[in-house]
């Protein structure tokens, strides 16, 4: 049985180093959850994010999985798969 993401408390967001070009690449992907940017040093640290776009799973504080390149429909099936949930949001582009 498939879980819904709101109904298991999850709650996805973005986090871009650079807002730079942010609301157009937002906006060209129909992305429905909050990117914040301007991500203070500290937290890129222990998130363990690098230069090139990552995707990264994070349950209690603690990093559970990180995915190289941006965010795509493969990564969305994996992280539905890790989880056993369904997210309501599309990355088609």
């Amino acid at each position: 049985m498939e879980v819904s993401a709101s109904s298991r408390h999850f709650r996805l967001i973005g986090i871009s180093l650079d807002d730079h070009d942010l609301k157009q690449y937002v906006d060209s992907r129909n992305l429905s959850f909050p990117v914040y940017s301007n991500v203070v040093e500290g937290d890129q640290v222990r998130l363990g994010m690098g230069e090139t776009p990552q995707t990264i799973l994070i349950a209690n504080d603690t990093v559970v999985r990180n995915w190289a390149g941006a965010y795509s429909s493969d990564t969305k099936k994996e992280i539905e798969a890790t989880l056993g949930i369904k997210f309501p949001v599309s990355v088609d582009r």
